[in-house]
């Protein structure tokens, strides 16, 4: 008995009021529980990176810590992670940072893929408003790479089925702390360009100045996002937002708790450093019933009593585990391999989704290995893209 008990510290990225933070903790405990040891789950105040690095510092010095839990968002944190790693200490990376999260010597990264879920909720929004033409995407803040993942799934996914793409991240002019500032910047935008008949904001946070602006033009546009914050289930019920995409919360928050326990009861680590707890859509005021597709949720399998959203409580969804693709091919929220769309290709075996075709490339076909250079006499500027367009008149290119 004495073998199995261990210390996990984990961090989260949700405020303390948030109905995630909630979720994640029950996640967080139940692990705990199940694999008999002792987790915390914490969130820094304010988001702060400062204090999220001292915590880690803090429980990497500690020796009855096995394992930590960060997210690893801001090169001061991704420093204290690397310190905890030297000191022996077991990580497994939350939420976000996949692309430097094996870098810093964790075992493994739990977080959903950011362009799959633009991809997923712009797919959604384009079914429900079919006849839409023109999507307006705003970006949460200019030169954060999730965000930047975000809007480029979503904008290849529109520009591939021939809706027009306004992708907009506002700039250091605008205050992201003053809804006044980021309603003026939603304003700009829909006066610059009447054609614009949908929105996709990034992250929830820009949803109240994106209904904001539209008010003070007088237009009212179907509206979607990721993130699920405190009022989001109310905007859904109201119609004021369509829906949502987000993480499974609970499951994002046992998985670290499950593998750094494993990791030290076996030795063990997945093969996968990446592992995605979404993303997944949230339509309505039950994201305990939303979290779990409707493929895999049934009141038979999880009871009646899981999808009281009073309740907090969370079904074990049965998901379909992930595989590795072969080449023209990627994982969509189903885990089952597709083969890319056109304006994308993959030539790796791997559950990474499909790249898009860079500028001066491009695939008309489905299930490329590699994009085409633009034949002689025509090009394109644009990423993901499935044809080249012709030189004017009087011009030309080798390709």
């Amino acid at each position: 008995e004495d073998m199995r008990k261990y210390k996990v510290r984990a961090f989260a990225p949700y405020p303390a009021a948030d109905i995630n933070f909630y979720i994640a903790d029950g996640g967080v405990m139940q692990a705990a529980r199940d694999f008999r040891g002792e987790a915390t789950l914490q969130m820094p105040q304010g988001m702060d990176v400062e204090q999220e690095a001292a915590w880690i510092r803090e429980a990497a010095a500690d020796p009855e810590v096995t394992g930590i839990v960060p997210v690893v968002t801001d090169p001061i944190v991704h420093q204290a992670v690397s310190d905890a790693v030297a000191a022996g200490k077991i990580v497994v990376t939350l939420n976000a940072g996949y692309h430097v999260s094996e870098s810093l010597g964790a075992i493994a990264m739990v977080g959903m893929n950011d362009t799959s879920a633009g991809i997923m909720v712009c797919e959604e929004l384009l079914k429900q408003r079919p006849s839409a033409r023109h999507v307006l995407i705003i970006q949460y803040e200019f030169g954060n790479f999730a965000h930047e993942q975000r809007a480029a799934g979503c904008q290849g996914y529109m520009q591939q089925n021939g809706v027009q793409v306004t992708n907009v991240a506002p700039g250091l002019s605008v205050d992201l702390g003053s809804e006044a500032s980021k309603i003026a910047f939603v304003r700009q935008q829909l006066e610059a360009d009447d054609t614009v008949d949908m929105i996709y904001a990034t992250t929830s946070f820009f949803v109240d100045a994106v209904l904001g602006g539209m008010s003070e033009v007088g237009k009212t546009l179907p509206v979607v996002s990721i993130d699920i914050l405190p009022n989001t289930l109310d905007l859904i019920e109201s119609g004021q937002l369509l829906f949502a995409g987000d993480q499974q919360f609970h499951l994002q928050a046992y998985l670290p708790v499950q593998l750094a326990a494993v990791k030290k009861l076996t030795g063990l680590a997945p093969k996968q450093h990446v592992l995605q707890p979404g993303p997944y859509l949230v339509k309505g005021k039950n994201p305990v019933k939303d979290a779990c597709t409707v493929q895999v949720w049934t009141p038979d399998l999880v009871g009646p009593e899981h999808a009281d959203p009073d309740r907090w409580s969370f079904p074990t969804c049965q998901h379909k585990p992930p595989v590795d693709c072969e080449p023209g091919f990627e994982l969509n929220v189903q885990n089952d391999c597709v083969p890319c769309p056109q304006g994308r290709s993959k030539a790796r075996t791997s559950q990474d989704p499909c790249d898009l075709c860079l500028p001066g490339k491009f695939s008309n076909q489905e299930q490329a290995i590699d994009c085409k250079e633009c034949p002689p006499g025509s090009s394109q500027n644009e990423s993901g893209q499935a044809v080249c367009r012709p030189c004017a008149a009087g011009k030309s290119t080798d390709g």
